[in-house]
């Protein structure tokens, strides 16, 4: 399993093999091949939805959510959702 996914303003962004970026505000979805495109400048995201959506759904489980519509919007949204996953106090949810 990649490593757990990372916040960077309202971008998340969840690399494997390619990079998945959704954008909590936008509710957008993108990917890209960081080695052959490391500025990602182009989205592969229109022509490998089904990457996108095995992404999708790898970057859902790891948070525990059932759709992208849980995301968090907000960076107190965001906070209380990895609180409650361990990534703040230790408790919560295994790693």
């Amino acid at each position: 399993m990649p490593p757990n996914p990372t916040r960077e303003g309202d971008v998340y962004r969840w690399r494997g093999r390619l990079l998945y970026r959704f954008h909590a505000t936008y509710r957008d979805e993108r990917l890209f091949d960081p080695r052959a495109d490391p500025y990602e400048t182009r989205d592969l995201a229109p022509e490998r939805g089904g990457e996108v959506a095995r992404m999708r759904a790898a970057f859902l489980a790891r948070l525990r959510l059932r759709s992208l519509d849980e995301v968090p919007r907000s960076m107190e949204e965001w906070l209380r959702l990895a609180d409650g996953l361990g990534y703040l106090s230790g408790g919560g949810a295994d790693r």
